[in-house]
């Protein structure tokens, strides 16, 4: 996907590409285990010991992560936790160019996320029940 960001430079994501879960709102969602090493993209990356241990948390109370220009220059990245009833099983997000009105973003992306979690719980109470009897 390419789109022009404000700055006139090209934004470029890579389906399949994946990128470090310290400097996406990606892995902010997503529960892992703590990189070995935080290797700096930007002069916004995280990269303090123990700093993105937080997040996770923050995300699950106040609502979709949201990372400016940590992973690349010009991007902001958006996710929400897709949550099934074991947990946080995905997250959805959109990374738009720095400058996009972030509330409208964040809205967005909460209630897809709300709509998917919505159809996972409903696919799993189907699996879960109990085949109805044949009618007699």
């Amino acid at each position: 996907m390419r789109s022009a960001p404000p700055s006139g430079g090209v934004l470029c994501l890579v389906s399949g590409e994946r990128p470090p879960p310290h400097a996406t709102a990606y892995g902010q969602v997503l529960p892992a285990a703590p990189p070995v090493e935080r290797p700096r993209f930007t002069r916004h990356t995280v990269v303090a010991p123990g700093a993105p241990a937080g997040r996770p948390a923050r995300v699950r109370a106040a609502g979709p992560a949201v990372c400016a220009e940590e992973f690349r220059l010009g991007e902001v990245s958006v996710a929400a936790p897709v949550r099934g009833p074991a947990g946080t099983v995905a997250a959805l997000g959109v990374t738009v160019p720095t400058g996009v009105p972030l509330d409208r973003v964040a809205a967005a992306v909460r209630e897809a996320a709300a709509v998917r979690e919505a159809a996972a719980v409903r696919e799993a109470a189907r699996r879960v029940r109990p085949p109805e009897p044949p009618p007699s």
